[in-house]
């Protein structure tokens, strides 16, 4: 006859799903992208011919890249949600883009001064790629960020 210890069991059973929970963890961690991106835009609310600054900064690991990271940036005359990558931002808009460069060594920063045109609500939209990338590439980018401003008559 077999003789079963359920204490030993509840923590083996225990340990079991510990041990699944963090291994899940990792896996889930592992197959995120460390890329990250952010952009201010100060002032956020600015009249007409004063000057603004859009902030760009960001970081990526190598093991990310196919090539130099880098950067495509818009301004939409909107609030309308950027798109999924810079290629469809360029066809939906038309408008080009304000920097496409590589971003240098992780982290980067960027800081563009602009004259504020007329009045409206605007959007910033970026986009971080693992390699050079031109109009009509079909890149994924690693990562994207948007920030807002409006400008006043």
């Amino acid at each position: 006859m077999v003789s079963l210890d359920f204490g030993r069991l509840r923590a083996g059973r225990r340990l079991c799903a510990f041990a699944l929970a963090i291994g899940a963890t990792g896996a889930v961690a592992a197959g995120a992208s460390a890329a990250t991106l952010q952009v201010s835009v100060t002032p956020a609310s600015i009249h007409t011919t004063k000057k603004f600054r859009v902030k760009i900064t960001g970081t990526y690991t190598k093991s990310e890249l196919t090539g130099k990271a880098f950067l495509v940036s818009f301004i939409q005359y909107s609030l309308k949600p950027c798109k999924a990558d810079a290629a469809h931002e360029l066809s939906a808009y038309g408008e080009d883009p304000f920097t496409d460069q590589n971003t240098g060594r992780s982290p980067f920063g960027w800081k563009f001064t602009f004259t504020a045109g007329g009045p409206g609500v605007r959007r910033v939209c970026a986009y971080l790629y693992p390699k050079h990338v031109g109009p009509a590439d079909k890149v994924r980018p690693l990562t994207r960020a948007t920030a807002t401003y409006r400008v006043q008559s």
